[in-house]
C-alpha cells in the first residue's frame, strides 16, 4: 500500500512548493517530503519533490549566495534550513530546536520569510532571527534578552507561528494571547494588541496596511506607527483563520476550523463564502497563497487553483483523485 501524505506547508511562485508528512506520522516526526508542482510543464514532468529527514515549519522563496537562481527555502522545527537551488545548501540556526547538541532549549522554529535581502525567521519562545542573502552566511538573534528559557510558564510562554513584513526594517511576528512584535532595524517591542485571540498570520499589502489575522474569527489591519485594530464585520464566532493572501484586490482568508469554515473573502467590511464550483468543494483548506496572477488553496488532502476566470482541482501524486 503506497504511503499516504497529509499537505502541511504551501509557497507559491511560478512554481507551487508543498511539504508533506506521511499520515502516519506523529507531529514533528524528522521526515518531510518536499514537492514542487510546474502546471506548465508537461503532464509527466509536472511534480518533483525531495526527502528530507525534518519536519518542515515555514517555507520561502530567495537566492542565495552560490545558487545560480532563487528556489524554495525551508526551516524544520529543529532549526535546518535548506536551499532548494542550484547547489542545494543546508546551514543551521545555532541554539534553536530542542533536540540539537547545542539547544538552550527555548523551543521550535516555526516561520521563515525572505524580507528584503534578509531572510528572517521566527519560533517558539520568542525567537527572532535573522540572515543576509548575501552577508558571511550566519544567523543573527535579533532580541536575546526576550527568549523564553526553560521553565517559562505555560501561561507566559508564546508560540510565534508567523514573520513577515514590507521591509527589513519593518517586520512583523504574531503569536498566542494576540502577541503582536515588531523589528524596526535595530530593537525588537511588543505592540498593542486590541484581541487576545491567538493570531496565526501576515499579509503585507502596503507599509500601511498589514493584515492579520487568527482565531475567533479575528481580522486586524494597521501598522506599528497607528496601530492595529479590528476590521468591520470580523472577531466574532469560532472561526480559526490560518492564511490569506491578496487576489485581484480581495482579500482572501483560510479558515480549516471553528465555524463557519472553509475559504472565504473579504470586502467591504463583509466574510463571504467562496463558491468554487467544484465537486466537491475543497473541505477545510488550511492555506490560500498568490503569484504571477494564480490563486492556490490548500488542504490536507486537497490542491485547488484558480487563474482567474476558472478553478481547478491539482491530484496529488499518490492520493487518489478527488472527484
Amino acid at each position: 500500500m503506497k504511503t499516504q501524505y497529509l499537505l502541511t506547508r504551501m509557497k507559491c511562485g511560478r512554481r507551487l512548493g508543498i511539504s508533506a508528512a506521511p499520515e502516519e506520522n506523529n507531529t514533528y516526526s524528522p521526515f518531510t517530503r518536499f514537492c514542487v508542482y510546474d502546471h506548465h510543464d508537461r503532464d509527466d514532468n509536472k511534480w518533483g519533490s525531495f526527502a528530507l529527514d525534518s519536519c518542515v515549519q515555514g517555507v520561502t522563496i530567495t537566492q542565495i549566495e552560490g545558487a545560480e537562481y532563487a528556489g524554495f527555502c525551508v526551516i524544520s522545527a529543529e532549526d535546518d534550513v535548506s536551499y532548494f537551488s542550484f547547489p542545494t545548501i543546508s546551514e543551521r540556526i545555532p541554539e534553536t530546536g530542542i533536540h540539537t547538541p547545542d539547544s538552550k532549549y527555548f523551543g521550535r522554529m516555526q516561520d521563515i520569510q525572505e524580507i528584503g535581502d534578509s531572510l528572517f525567521a521566527c519560533g517558539d519562545g520568542l525567537q527572532f532571527y535573522r540572515r543576509s542573502r548575501y552577508g558571511d552566511g550566519t544567523w543573527h538573534c535579533l532580541a536575546p534578552d526576550l527568549r523564553q528559557p526553560p521553565g517559562t510558564p505555560a501561561s507566559a510562554y508564546c508560540i510565534m507561528p508567523r514573520i513577515n513584513g514590507p521591509h527589513e526594517r519593518a517586520v512583523y511576528a504574531v503569536g498566542q494571547r494576540g502577541s503582536i512584535y515588531f523589528w524596526n532595524g535595530e530593537t525588537v517591542r511588543k505592540l498593542d494588541c486590541p484581541v487576545r485571540s491567538t493570531l496565526i498570520d501576515i499579509h503585507v499589502e502596503s507599509d500601511d496596511a498589514i493584515w492579520i489575522c487568527g482565531g475567533d474569527g479575528t481580522l486586524l489591519k494597521g501598522n506599528h506607527r497607528t496601530g492595529f485594530r479590528l476590521c468591520p464585520g470580523t472577531g466574532l464566532g469560532t472561526t480559526l483563520f490560518q492564511r490569506m493572501t491578496m487576489y485581484d484586490g480581495t482579500l482572501y482568508l483560510a479558515a480549516s476550523g471553528g465555524d463557519p469554515f472553509g475559504l472565504f473573502t473579504y470586502r467591504d467590511g463583509r466574510i463571504a463564502p467562496v463558491r468554487t464550483g467544484l465537486q466537491p468543494e475543497i473541505a477545510d483548506p488550511h492555506f490560500v497563497d498568490s503569484a504571477h496572477g494564480v490563486l492556490w488553496a490548500m488542504s490536507i488532502k486537497d490542491i485547488v487553483r484558480f487563474d482567474g476566470h476558472a478553478w481547478e482541482r491539482i491530484d496529488f501524486p499518490g492520493h487518489p483523485p478527488i472527484r
